[in-house]
């Protein structure tokens, strides 16, 4: 059926006026337009679902490899066995 709708349109379109086939190009354009209205909404939808998982992921990410910042330096309790060590090292190498 297709291929004879296919071969009656192609061989009457040589016998068509511009008048006649922009009419009817108009007319195609609209069904097709009111074909993708519904499509384009799931599309949009399923954007907006595909923006919000990966918002939700960098906002995770970001959190995870936030630096961690210690202020006021090291603890006395913690150092001091690093200078001792470092100075063992340093002096008592030779």
């Amino acid at each position: 059926m297709y291929k004879k709708c296919q071969a009656s349109f192609a061989n009457n379109f040589f016998f068509f006026s511009p008048r006649k086939l922009s009419v009817l190009w108009e007319e195609k354009l609209k069904e097709e337009l009111e074909k993708t209205k519904p499509l384009e909404e799931v599309c949009a939808a399923l954007r907006e679902e595909l923006d919000a998982a990966h918002r939700q992921r960098i906002e995770a990410f970001e959190v995870k490899m936030k630096p961690i910042i210690i202020r006021g330096g090291p603890s006395r309790k913690v150092g001091a066995p690093i200078r001792m060590r470092i100075h063992s090292f340093v002096y008592h190498a030779v």
